[in-house]
Parts: structure tokens; sequence; C-alpha cells
């Protein structure tokens, strides 16, 4: 399902393979339509290359990927392209690490440092600088909240039966508390899902977005700490718990 190859090694790493082309990212100027060609600044250098307009168009403001051009000197993590690093249950490939304790503990603030990275906002969705630079911050308010409305609700219920019937209990609080664990696990599967395909759209991986709604709803820890090898380097890089990209001071983004 996954066309995984297992045998990766940082040396055999090359973001620029012809094959499988690293995606970059370019905004749309305006509306265009399909075949247009523009010339865009991509990178760090701010290089100009000349950009199609994929089919169907593009509207203003919109962000579309095209292959990363030749001699880019944008320093990106180096991840493999055409396929994934290792396998979905390779969680032990590094060892022990924190991003694989975050993906197991904390998923959701696991897959916020991959976003934070992959540059994309707190709904999963790509974006500029800009607008992504406080995802991580967005993606940890989120939990908190969650785990302070759920806590203080159960606190009630649990506080009220203890002398009264279970009967006496008003439905909006079983709502309010059903309401809560639906809301957080549907933003929580959609954010991944849409996590999961940036990743494999921008190293060029196969797969489908069935797969990635399969991964994201019955296999999410193990999904989180895959992306997160993939986008992470962690044999030049160690992970670290506290860190907004999941990565040290000193790493570069993975787009």
């Amino acid at each position: 399902m996954d066309n995984e190859k297992t045998s990766y090694t940082s040396a055999n790493v090359d973001c620029d393979t012809k094959s499988a082309p690293m995606m970059i990212r370019v905004t749309a100027p305006s509306t265009l339509p399909a075949g247009y060609t523009f010339d865009a600044q991509v990178g760090s250098i701010n290089q100009s290359m000349m950009v199609t307009v994929p089919e169907g168009g593009v509207t203003a403001g919109q962000v579309f990927l095209v292959p990363r051009p030749d001699g880019d000197m944008t320093k990106l993590i180096r991840a493999p392209t055409g396929y994934w690093k290792d396998g979905l249950f390779d969680c032990f490939a590094n060892g022990i690490n924190a991003a694989f304790c975050c993906a197991l503990c904390c998923t959701q603030l696991g897959m916020a440092q991959v976003m934070q990275r992959m540059r994309l906002d707190w709904l999963g969705m790509p974006g500029d600088e800009e607008s992504t630079k406080n995802t991580y911050k967005v993606v940890t308010a989120i939990v908190c909240s969650y785990l302070v409305y759920m806590t203080a609700l159960n606190i009630y219920i649990q506080s009220f039966l203890l002398n009264n019937d279970a009967e006496d209990l008003s439905l909006f609080a079983y709502y309010a508390h059903d309401l809560g664990n639906y809301a957080f696990s549907f933003w929580s599967i959609v954010a991944l899902c849409r996590t999961r395909r940036s990743v494999r759209e921008t190293y060029s991986i196969p797969g489908s977005d069935c797969e990635d709604c399969l991964h994201s709803t019955f296999c999410s820890c193990c999904t989180v700490a895959r992306i997160a090898r993939h986008t992470g380097e962690f044999e030049t890089y160690p992970p670290t718990f506290f860190s907004e990209t999941g990565l040290g001071a000193h790493a570069p983004m993975a787009v």
C-alpha cells in the first residue's frame, strides 16, 4: 500500500532525484487558467523559475506544487523522494527518542511539530511563512483547551453523581461531553490526514486520500511517528521535546 523501502540510509538521500522530484510551493499571484506560465521567485535566494499553472487553474493566493528547481541552494531537511523513508511500524528506527514519545503520549503535539517544519496551518493546509509561523502554538492551545474543558466537565459530572441520581443529571452535560470528544477527534483526524497528504505530495510519494484517512484514523500514533522521521533527518538533527519543530534551533525547515 505504501510503496515502502526500508533499506534507507542517510547516504542515499537525495532531494533532487529526477525520477521523483521534491516539490516546492508556489503562491499564485492572481487567478490564472491551466497552462498559463509565469516567473516565480523560489527558495531563500529568490531564484527565478518558470512555473506552469496546473490543470484546473488556480485562484489568487492559492498555493500549488511544482518540482524543486535544479541549483536551488535553500537549506532544507534532506529526505528521500518517491518512497517513505521507512515503514509504518518502524517506530524504533531511531530508538526511543523525543519524536517517538511525542507521537505516543501526545499525538497532536507530535503532529504539530511536523506541521511547523512543513509550514502547514493548524488544519494541515499549506501556507506561507507568515500564516504558518504560529501553528505549533495554535495546536498546543487547542490541546490544552480540550484537556481543561474535558477535565472540568468530568469533575462536574462525577461530583454531581456522588450525591444525586444519574437520571437527574442534565442532558446538556452529557451532550457537552460527547460534543467535546467528537469535535476534538474529528479535528485530529482531518488535520493529520491533510498533514500526511502534504508530506506525500512534497516528496512525491505514491498514495491516496483514502490511505491518508485510514492511517490517520486507525493508526494515528504510528502515522505521526512516521512522518516525523521522514521530515526530521534525525541522523543529523536529533529530535527534541520542547521545540516548535521538534528539532534543534539550528535545524532547517522541511520546506
